[in-house]
């Protein structure tokens, strides 16, 4: 009724009014329905959650390396308290954004919850981003420092960047205190910036805090059901992207062992990769799925597909031999806003519901106006 009282009302004031644009939400709706979704605020941050977990799952692998490396829960927390003690004496304090370009190995790993247990932001690089890409964000973040290894110092070997290099790989770790650093950290404070390509030509830093990222790495253990399962999950995207804190915290967040890879590797040999950890569970792209055999991959329970349209020979290779879930979200929500499991004959184009966690508000096709409740 009050829907109906305000398109009334609307046009009684301009009668000349275009019905399509005659708005039906008034202000106390409008209110409403940003606020519905409003969940609770995490009281809690993604390194805090990671340690309750290590706790929690003391005689759990954290990080399995190719087969060749295998870190505890214990052993993962330990390595990054020293990690972050040796960072906070090379000068990195709460507060601070550190662009990070490493390869993918257990120290990469151990290097972002570092950053994160000193109160510092971490803005992932990559090698094979052009020169000018990454000294743009270095720069663009006010960075007073950059921590990679010695295979990429050279990397930064210009005068558009001169700032000092933290090489974290040659670090005396067992120097260092194992000790958790005592610095006092709010769930709304900065944990990481993503950058995407921009509509201007520039890259574009998203800023997440780790409130909002821990919100979502809830609903995504909620959804897939991963409470105390004990998945196999392939460390797959690039670092660059947001996917990859989706493959990090998922599975930290959870019990779950990191299964991780060179990226020379998994480029490779991807079914290599899967069948020696005995992933069972991997996000990837619709396109990557492509290239994968189902029967080549038998240890494969959960494949999560995101970051472009699902298609339907996708679903039709996969949806009835896997768990196939469809994920949708942009940088800008923390990762995901939605997740929706793929059946046969199923429209590619359903994401689902958003998450409880997340607020949504549809919009009339001038993307101003918000559609009416219940529309």
């Amino acid at each position: 009724m009050d829907q109906f009282c305000c398109g009334i009302e609307a046009i009684f004031h301009n009668p000349r009014a275009v019905i399509e644009y005659v708005s039906l939400v008034g202000p106390e709706e409008l209110e409403f329905l940003l606020d519905w979704r409003q969940g609770p605020h995490c009281t809690t941050t993604l390194h805090g959650q990671f340690e309750f977990i290590a706790e929690k799952y003391s005689t759990r692998v954290a990080i399995n390396y190719q087969n060749q490396q295998v870190l505890y829960y214990p052993e993962l927390d330990e390595a990054a308290n020293r990690m972050g003690n040796y960072l906070s004496e090379r000068g990195v304090c709460a507060g601070d954004v550190v662009p990070v370009l490493l390869e993918k190995s257990p120290f990469l790993i151990i290097t972002i919850l570092a950053i994160l247990k000193i109160g510092a932001a971490y803005v992932p690089l990559s090698p094979e981003n052009p020169v000018e890409r990454n000294t743009f964000m270095v720069q663009d973040v006010r960075a007073t420092c950059i921590v990679t290894e010695t295979e990429h110092a050279s990397f930064f070997d210009s005068d558009a960047t001169n700032i000092p290099l933290i090489l974290v790989d040659t670090a005396k770790l067992y120097n260092y205190s194992s000790e958790k650093p005592r610095v006092d950290i709010s769930p709304a404070d900065l944990a990481y910036i993503i950058y995407t390509s921009g509509s201007t030509g520039h890259p574009k830093g998203v800023m997440v805090s780790h409130r909002s990222c821990v919100a979502a790495m809830r609903s995504i253990i909620d959804f897939e059901k991963r409470q105390d399962k004990q998945t196999k999950h392939l460390q797959f995207s690039n670092f660059i992207f947001d996917a990859s804190v989706y493959d990090i915290f998922a599975t930290l967040h959870s019990g779950g062992t990191l299964c991780i890879a060179s990226t020379e590797r998994i480029l490779s040999d991807l079914t290599g990769v899967i069948n020696q950890m005995s992933v069972d569970h991997v996000f990837m792209t619709p396109t990557v799925a492509r290239l994968l055999d189902p029967q080549s991959v038998p240890t494969l329970k959960y494949m999560v597909v995101g970051g472009e349209p699902l298609t339907p020979d996708v679903v039709a290779t996969w949806a009835s031999r896997i768990s196939l879930i469809n994920a949708y979200g942009p940088t800008e929500t923390a990762v995901m806003v939605s997740m929706k499991h793929v059946i046969n004959d199923m429209s590619t184009g359903n994401i689902g519901k958003v998450f409880p966690s997340v607020g949504m508000v549809l919009l009339e096709r001038d993307g101003v106006r918000p559609v009416p409740y219940g529309a």
